[in-house]
């Protein structure tokens, strides 16, 4: 019978373990369908089902969201100094802050409707200080969870534990968060919508099938 055992580890390693975890599953199964399609095996029941479960997985875009979940994070702790806006735009000459092309034609990468005008620029972007409550080690705060212990860890077991780690990360994140009194301060919204978009990826993750490999 499967014991439980505690894991012990800080908010971003829950976070960033867990996201690790999450790739690994995807490389594995990406792996798995390439090997099959290598052997001219791709027009099996099989191979469907082990390409849904590794798009599902990529699908998810975990460690993206994780990564901006850290940064805000390591911002909020540590705070940030300015950021230099766009330099003056000019017809013909690329700008390296926003990416603009240097011309007036329809260019995908803008927002900003085209009508002769030069966009404008952005402009710097202040200061911040850190959080309040949140202070250099907020971010390697401790926190503990419970998992089955296991010989041997199927793949659902491993995302299982994955998503254990990194929901209790949020969990302590929500507190955090939640003691700020910065309130509805800019950098405590970012936070909140990083938190959320993290979770919203953890919902997707929900219900993926593993394939197993003689079933």
């Amino acid at each position: 019978m499967a014991k439980l055992q505690t894991i012990k580890s800080t908010i971003r390693d829950s976070l960033e373990s867990g996201a690790q975890a999450v790739d690994d599953l995807k490389d594995e199964m990406e792996s798995w369908r390439d090997n099959m399609d290598g052997a001219n095996m791709s027009h099996l029941p099989k191979f469907d089902e082990v390409s849904e479960c590794a798009d599902s997985l990529g699908n998810a875009d975990l460690t993206s969201k994780v990564e901006e979940l850290v940064s805000l994070l390591e911002v909020a702790c540590e705070g940030k100094g300015m950021v230099p806006g766009c330099p003056e735009h000019v017809l013909g000459k690329k700008c390296k802050r926003c990416r603009w092309d240097g011309t007036i034609a329809d260019n995908s990468s803008w927002l900003l409707p085209f009508d002769g005008r030069i966009p404008d620029r952005f402009p710097d972007e202040p200061e911040r200080a850190p959080l309040a409550g949140f202070d250099e080690a907020a971010i390697d705060a401790p926190i503990e969870w419970q998992e089955y212990k296991k010989r041997r860890q199927s793949r659902a077991d491993r995302l299982g534990n994955a998503v254990m780690g990194i929901e209790t990360g949020l969990t302590a994140l929500d507190a955090k968060v939640g003691d700020s009194t910065d309130g509805e301060d800019r950098a405590i919204g970012e936070l909140r919508n990083a938190i959320q978009e993290v979770r919203e990826s953890l919902a997707e993750l929900e219900g993926i099938d593993f394939p197993g490999m003689f079933s």
